[in-house]
């Protein structure tokens, strides 16, 4: 699970977007700490409870959920304690792998290191143009794999998370994980 831009959003405006379209809304929290690039931050971040809410919907579906972002442990500090949800483990996502080389999202590495060859969620708003073939491939050799592109305009809406769960629980019936 990627931070900025999914849970983050950018700007108030990306939020009133958001709303328009029917999101909850956004609140306001303080953050004082280390940004992503272990600078001190201290502002104010938008974050929704709707996606507290369904984040641990997912963790009730007895998968684990991880954060792909350059905010690193701060994700826990952060949104962990927004959305009521335990520390969720970390991947070692570098702070420039929120981005694309050769058509392929920079996080790919570390998320494979983490999962292995086990179902894969990955939502995010940055993938290549080579992402969605990786996952197609990836699925075809028996590691299904599922990518939930998220707007950045918007950031993460119902319907992807509506999507997620689906997809978990088709899997759960269909597989032995």
């Amino acid at each position: 699970m990627d931070a900025d831009d999914v849970l983050l959003p950018a700007s108030p405006s990306v939020a009133a977007r958001a709303e328009a379209g029917g999101m909850p809304v956004y609140e306001q929290r303080r953050y004082i700490g280390p940004g992503p690039d272990r600078e001190p931050v201290n502002g104010l971040v938008l974050v929704n409870p709707a996606h507290g809410v369904w984040l641990r919907a997912i963790a009730a579906l007895d998968v684990e959920i991880a954060w792909a972002t350059s905010w690193h442990q701060t994700a826990n500090a952060l949104l962990a304690r927004a959305y009521d949800l335990p520390d969720l483990p970390v991947m070692n996502v570098g702070p420039y792998d929120s981005d694309t080389r050769f058509g392929c999202s920079l996080k790919s590495g570390a998320i494979l290191e983490h999962v292995g060859d086990r179902p894969l969620v990955w939502v995010d708003n940055v993938f290549g143009g080579k992402d969605s073939g990786w996952g197609e491939d990836r699925t075809a050799a028996g590691s299904p794999t599922l990518l939930i592109h998220v707007d950045a305009s918007v950031a993460l809406v119902k319907s992807q998370m509506d999507a997620v769960t689906r997809w978990l629980t088709d899997l759960r019936e269909t597989a032995p994980w």
